[in-house]
């Protein structure tokens, strides 16, 4: 499996993940300690993917309806993206940005919800974030499968020298 990792999942992935798990250990809330290598780097990953997945679906959205960002129009993208090859790395430095802000939210969040998650239940705490976990991934691949569908038209369009047809990407 981490042989099929690229260096934007490692850097967008992993560091903001290792990053906030630190900090959730040096701040008392519940995480591998660092020193268990090998439970900190898989619990540093699988938090920083859903941080990002999280930031994609609500953080991102949110931020462009306030208009602290500027909309974006996939197939401008995908049709950008063959012709501007320093356009991949702007977007993963972008990504990179993206998921250590919501990093930020949730430890923030964290700090301001610890006493009553500590008050909680851990069988009840541990249901409620693998449900909000599985509620951010459906999400996210719904928004990824939107995606696919895009590129795919906007490929059979190249190809077929038709206009793009209008798939949205929600």
């Amino acid at each position: 499996m981490f042989d099929k990792l690229d260096a934007y999942n490692l850097v967008a992935n992993l560091v903001p993940g290792a990053a906030l798990t630190y900090a959730f250990h040096a701040t008392g809330i519940p995480s591998p300690k660092p020193e268990d290598i090998g439970a900190f780097v898989l619990v540093a990953f699988v938090i920083g993917v859903t941080v990002n997945r999280l930031g994609s679906i609500v953080l991102d959205p949110l931020m462009r309806k306030l208009r602290l960002l500027k909309p974006k129009d996939y197939r401008s993208f995908v049709t950008s993206e063959r012709e501007d090859k320093k356009l991949e790395t702007i977007v993963a430095n972008a990504g990179l940005y993206h998921t250590f802000l919501t990093a930020g939210v949730v430890f923030l969040s964290a700090l301001l919800f610890r006493s009553t998650l500590s008050q909680l239940n851990h069988d009840l705490l541990a249901t409620v974030l693998v449900l909000m976990g599985m509620a951010v991934f459906f999400l996210a691949f719904r928004k990824e499968d939107g995606y696919i569908h895009t590129r795919i038209d906007v490929s059979v369009a190249r190809q077929g020298g038709n206009e793009v047809p209008t798939t949205s990407v929600s």
